[in-house]
């Protein structure tokens, strides 16, 4: 059976500090001052980095112990991402900034801030409806698996759970 479940992650799993991230060029100055608003830790990268490899830009993050947040979609194929060198990554998507909702987009970000060590090594992908879509390493199968999920009207999390759902032998990023 197929359903939106809550997802229920405690005070038990956390683990250290507080989600520290970086944000890419590309991404609008008022996400920066949104997320320094509310008391995140946040910086922006160096204008030295601009025309840097996407290679640099994450070394520079995991450098940092930083969760890079870009609007660069290339970063949302898991397979050209070497795990090891991911820090994690939040794709947000691109727009003008009154049409990306804030409330959608902190409702994801808090989590992340709150449970640093589960997304090392994600790709977190945002899209304007609310939805989102998670891609963790199977460290069984040694490859990226989705994890889909949505923001509800609540503002609550929620991961679509399917009991009956086999992943694909290859699957198409």
């Amino acid at each position: 059976m197929a359903t939106w479940m809550p997802i229920g992650l405690g005070e038990d799993d956390r683990e250290g500090l507080p989600t520290r991230f970086l944000i890419d060029n590309d991404v609008y100055t008022w996400l920066l001052r949104q997320m320094q608003g509310v008391g995140v830790s946040i910086v922006q990268l160096e204008p030295r980095f601009r025309k840097c490899s996407d290679d640099v830009v994450l070394a520079e993050a995991k450098r940092q112990d930083r969760v890079l947040i870009t609007h660069d979609r290339r970063f949302v194929s898991p397979r050209q991402i070497d795990r090891d060198a991911n820090p994690g990554i939040v794709v947000i998507p691109r727009g003008d900034a009154g049409r990306l909702d804030w409330s959608l987009i902190s409702a994801v970000l808090a989590n992340v801030v709150l449970y640093r060590e589960l997304y090392d090594q994600t790709v977190l992908q945002l899209y304007p409806s609310g939805r989102f879509t998670l891609w963790n390493p199977n460290e069984h199968t040694d490859r990226m698996e989705p994890i889909f999920g949505r923001v509800s009207e609540e503002r609550e999390l929620q991961a679509w759970v399917d009991d009956d759902y086999e992943p694909a032998p290859n699957p198409e990023y």
